[in-house]
Parts: structure tokens; C-alpha cells; sequence
């Protein structure tokens, strides 16, 4: 026991404490640790926390993985990029925030929705692409780390209330 809490309820806070972290780091699936932060308390046997809280969190855990899987597709779409600009630009994204760090998501996303736009269309269409590309990833991120900060604070107090 840790704090006079049992191995499965340190187990939940711990997951839900790396889905907040992941959540502020690109291409780390936050959301999803925090989800499976409640599920192993719920499957668990915890019993600190009501069902109707555990529902709610798992509920506002699934809106924060569709979030993480589609704010930054749907974005690039509303500003006008294609398909293979949105898909590509989130794979060299990916590829150099390890090789880079965080500012080589944001510089590969932007930078690769604005060659395959031009490329397909012109400079204005592409810049406003890349943009709204660029915008929906940083949101994405912010409602992420929100949402999964919320999940640890409500779990968190629930076991104290």
C-alpha cells in the first residue's frame, strides 16, 4: 500500500497521471493511457469510486481519443488539403518529432501540407492548408491534455469524496 491506497487504485492514478503527460506530447497516445487508467480501476475490483463516475469517465476518455485521432485530419480537410497531404504530412510529423522534438511535428506537418498543396494547387491554397493543419494539431493537443487532466482531477477527488 502506498498511501493507504491499494495496488489497483495506484495503478489508475498513475496511468491517469502518464495520460496527461502523453497527452501534451505529440504522437503519444494520452488519452488513451488515461482511458485505460479507469478501465483497470473499474476491472480492478477499486471500490472508491461510484459506477456513475467511472462512466463518465470513460465516456469523456473515449471523446478525448476520437480528439487525438481526428483533430488534426478534419482541420487539414476544413482548410482545403487532400487526403494524401493530411496523411502524409501526419506521417513526416511523426518521423521528426523523434528526430527532432516536438517543433519538428509542427514544422513536418505544416511544411508537408504545404508542398503537396502547392504542388497540387497553389501558394495560397496551400499556405491556408498547412495553417488550419497546423492549428487543428496544436488544438488537439490542448483539448487533450484539458480532457485528461479533467479524468485524473475527477478520479482523484472521487476517491476522496
Amino acid at each position: 500500500m502506498l498511501l493507504g491506497l491499494d495496488v489497483v487504485t495506484v495503478a489508475a492514478l498513475a496511468l491517469l497521471a502518464l495520460g496527461v503527460v502523453g497527452s501534451a506530447i505529440p504522437s503519444v497516445p494520452g488519452p488513451l493511457v488515461s482511458l485505460a487508467g479507469v478501465l483497470v480501476y473499474a476491472f480492478g475490483g477499486g471500490t472508491g469510486v461510484s459506477t456513475l463516475v467511472l462512466v463518465a469517465l470513460v465516456v469523456v476518455g473515449v471523446v478525448a481519443v476520437v480528439a487525438d485521432w481526428l483533430a488534426g485530419t478534419l482541420a487539414a480537410k476544413y482548410g482545403g488539403a487532400s487526403w494524401t497531404a493530411s496523411i502524409l504530412g501526419g506521417v513526416v510529423g511523426f518521423v521528426a518529432f523523434f528526430a527532432v522534438g516536438p517543433i519538428g511535428l509542427i514544422v513536418g506537418l505544416a511544411g508537408t501540407v504545404f508542398l503537396v498543396e502547392a504542388y497540387r494547387e497553389n501558394a495560397e491554397h496551400a499556405t491556408r492548408a498547412a495553417v488550419y493543419s497546423t492549428l487543428g494539431a496544436l488544438g488537439s493537443i490542448v483539448v487533450q491534455v484539458m480532457l485528461a487532466f479533467g479524468m485524473l482531477a475527477t478520479f482523484a477527488l472521487a476517491l476522496v469524496v
